[in-house]
């Protein structure tokens, strides 16, 4: 073979292979943003562990190491936190009891698990940051029958979602630096939404912050006309929404969360759709308000399914209407009678007690009745309860053993007097709530 065949054929060689290489990093690169669709997912690894993507540095400076898709179906990201401070502030306390137990041989210790999402931390010390009701209004999206005055037309342009908005939650995650997001309920006012471009907007502005957030949909939502299968297919391709339709249980917003620690299970939160949404002829969403039994019967399934694993945990519930279980639970404490009419700021008007806290500045509206939930709650050790939907209330009170709290309402959209976020800070199998006021 002559020196110039000789060359040419390296030089062949050398290009195909540098080639290639620009394509494994163009590859790589790709993969820089953390994704929790389970759909992304390409490639096995023993039929067991399906890799998503790699390390990433999260908004609160803890640093995703893996999301893969446990055998369950479960989307499980790995995640290691900084050393906080952990400083305390005045809320409550409430505790429960839990004894989890999982093979540790296992390569995926939650693999079995029933669960959508599993977040699972290096420490058992995890921030929680509750926002609720942002009610995003569009004025410049008005129907006929929706139409507003001059004033609220100039307040609420499109243009001023970041002072209305974004702001708040900016302060609201500085002073919580959560480690998980949960909103409650009506991320936007639909009906001023017909175009989508609000719904949008919220997303990305929560990604941008990039930490893992989960919204449940509230009374406003899906009245926009872009329609829910549209608003739930926005939800699961956002980079750091934790969320699943659930639609076949009740509602369109309902999906489970487990927290672990070092793969042990510690905590699952239940997000559930709380129905009742208004202004929509979509008959997937215009429903009777409230949790309907088959909600709480998937509750039921879902622990009984890890109680047969050996795994009994606490855990939270997240929704937007109010139960009316609040109200039994401040008539209890003596701070009202069930008249519901009764105004005042636990502390100040009326004595606290089990470290109760909040303003109850308007009587409790929408709120709903199921005469199981309490009890399904207790069977599978909810001992949190976390809602939104009332503008003027934020309120906490301990209840049955359950501390049942109306989160702060976050931004100036629509009708508050205070607003910002309830902070839930997690440690063992305690948790602590208290108010970040903005």
């Amino acid at each position: 073979m002559s020196k110039k065949l000789i060359v040419l054929v390296l030089s062949l060689v050398l290009f195909v292979s540098a080639c290639a290489k620009t394509n494994n990093n163009t590859n790589d690169s790709s993969k820089d943003d953390v994704v929790t669709d389970s759909s992304s997912a390409v490639s096995e690894n023993d039929g067991d562990l399906i890799e998503v993507r790699p390390a990433k540095q999260t908004g609160n400076g803890a640093t995703v190491n893996k999301v893969h898709v446990a055998k369950s179906g479960a989307t499980v990201i790995s995640i290691s936190k900084k050393k906080d401070n952990d400083n305390s502030s005045s809320g409550t306390t409430s505790s429960g009891s839990s004894s989890s137990s999982g093979s540790q041989g296992d390569k995926d210790p939650y693999s079995e698990l029933p669960l959508d999402f599993v977040l699972d931390f290096d420490t058992e010390n995890i921030n929680i940051l509750q926002l609720s009701d942002f009610m995003v209004i569009d004025s410049s999206q008005q129907r006929p029958e929706t139409t507003m005055g001059d004033a609220d037309t100039i307040k609420y342009d499109p243009s001023k979602k970041q002072e209305l908005l974004f702001d708040e939650i900016k302060a609201a995650v500085e002073k919580a630096k959560p480690d998980l997001i949960l909103v409650t309920g009506d991320l936007v006012m639909g009906f001023y939404d017909d175009l989508g471009t609000s719904f949008e907007a919220v997303i990305n502005y929560m990604d941008s912050l990039k930490i893992f957030w989960a919204p449940v949909f509230g009374t406003y939502d899906n009245s926009s006309a872009q329609g829910v299968e549209w608003q739930c297919n926005k939800l699961k391709e956002s980079k750091y929404c934790l969320f699943k339709r659930g639609n076949s249980i009740g509602g369109n917003s309902n999906y489970s969360i487990g927290l672990g620690v070092n793969g042990e299970l510690s905590r699952v939160i239940y997000m559930m759709d709380s129905n009742g949404c208004i202004n929509s002829t979509d008959p997937a969403v215009v429903t009777t308000a409230g949790i309907k039994d088959t909600q709480l019967q998937w509750v039921e399934t879902v622990n009984n399914s890890l109680k047969e694993k050996d795994f009994k945990v606490p855990s939270f519930a997240c929704f937007n209407l109010a139960s009316s279980d609040i109200l039994d639970a401040v008539v209890n404490a003596g701070y009202e009678d069930q008249s519901n009419t009764a105004v005042y700021e636990i502390g100040k008007d009326v004595t606290a007690k089990n470290q109760d806290f909040g303003v109850k500045g308007e009587p409790f509206v929408t709120i709903f009745t199921n005469d199981k939930l309490l009890n399904t709650f207790k069977t599978v050790g909810v001992d949190g309860v976390f809602m939104g939907s009332n503008p003027l209330t934020d309120i906490s009170v301990l209840y049955n053993d359950i501390r049942w709290t109306i989160g702060l309402k976050t931004g100036k959209y629509y009708n508050a007097s205070r607003t910002g976020g309830m902070l839930i800070k997690l440690s063992s199998n305690s948790f602590k709530v208290s108010e970040i006021l903005i």
